[in-house]
């Protein structure tokens, strides 16, 4: 993913990442760091926050929590903003007239 990632960079097209969230750990202050360590590596144009979307109980039993205070969702957009201003932060889903025979014919997906 990092290449493709870098070489789409180079010939200047545009990208974007999915950033599947599941708080109290990508909002983990190691986490973060990490996560911008990526980001200056591999500058995005867009990141798609989306909810991890997963039974919470089981995973926490089979991923360990990160280490260093947990700062909040929002706080963590805050300071994407702030780190790297270029990067635009979405969180995009289908219209429900998408979902339809007609609606298809309508609407597009990003």
């Amino acid at each position: 993913m990092l290449k493709t990632i870098r070489i789409s960079k180079d010939i200047g097209l545009f990208t974007s990442i999915n950033y599947l969230t599941f708080p109290g750990y990508n909002d983990a202050e190691d986490e973060i760091e990490r996560f911008f360590n990526f980001l200056k590596d591999c500058p995005v144009d867009l990141i798609q926050m989306r909810n991890l979307s997963i039974d919470p109980y089981i995973y926490m039993s089979k991923v360990q929590a990160p280490k260093g205070r947990v700062l909040g969702i929002k706080k963590l957009i805050k300071m994407i903003k702030k780190e790297f201003p270029n990067i635009k932060i979405g969180y995009f889903n289908v219209p429900k007239e998408a979902l339809t025979e007609k609606g298809r014919e309508q609407c597009y997906f990003i």
